[in-house]
């Protein structure tokens, strides 16, 4: 459905360039001359032509409605992703870090320092999106190389059944740190659960999506997905 959905946007306001186009064409048929045409399109396109551009608006309201069904199913899902992940962190940080490690790490070296990584790399990962952005490696407090060692470590010399889900996760997460990324992080969609699409304009929607880049997303998630698979192997 979703990319019915997208397809659905995409044609759509395909469709109503074709009908602008179209009128502007009709128009230069019968226009008297080049200047004719000229001061037609500046009237009807001018900032202060208000019934044109609501026109416009009506035309590419099935469009905008469908977008924005589309970012609320995904940005649903991702939110209910988010909030299982942060339900297991709180697991996490409850069963391993201040009960669990104990009984479930043997004490030596290796295995707490593998702890105190995983420990650290929670808390970095607990007020980060990592679910629906992507985020800088400069940020993790490990190289990634470390932190997965760790993750995977840990996960192996656990019996919590709770704890390697958890674990889990904590690859999934560290699969959506890449390089180049910047201080700012990659988003495909602006997090429809934090606003009021009820109380929000056109506008103030579209300057909203003004840093988004569904493209860039994607290569990432691609490659997120294929490292994550990797991690799991390793399991």
């Amino acid at each position: 459905m979703d990319a019915g959905l997208k397809w659905f946007t995409r044609i759509w306001v395909g469709l109503v360039i074709l009908f602008n186009i179209a009128g502007i064409v009709g128009y230069a048929v019968t226009a008297q001359s080049i200047g004719d045409l000229v001061d037609w399109v500046q009237k009807t396109y001018s900032p202060f032509n208000i019934w044109n551009h609501a026109l416009n608006l009506f035309l590419l309201s099935p469009a905008m409605i469908s977008y924005f069904w589309r970012k609320r199913r995904n940005q649903g899902n991702q939110f209910r992703t988010r909030s299982l992940a942060q339900e297991k962190r709180d697991d996490l940080s409850r069963d391993i870090v201040k009960g669990s490690s104990a009984r479930d790490f043997p004490p030596n070296i290796g295995d707490l320092e593998s702890e105190k990584i995983v420990s650290d790399f929670g808390s970095i990962i607990e007020n980060l999106d990592y679910m629906s952005s992507f985020h800088d490696l400069r940020k993790l407090p490990y190289t990634k190389q470390e932190i997965s060692r760790a993750i995977i470590q840990s996960y192996k010399t656990s019996s919590d059944d709770k704890i390697r889900e958890v674990l889990k996760i904590g690859l999934l997460a560290l699969s959506h740190f890449q390089e180049n990324i910047g201080d700012s992080p990659v988003q495909g969609a602006v997090d429809l659960t934090q606003i009021n699409i009820e109380e929000l304009s056109p506008e103030e929607f579209l300057a909203m999506n003004a840093g988004i880049d569904e493209k860039i997303y994607e290569q990432l998630s691609q490659t997120a997905d294929r490292e994550y698979q990797d991690y799991i192997k390793l399991l």
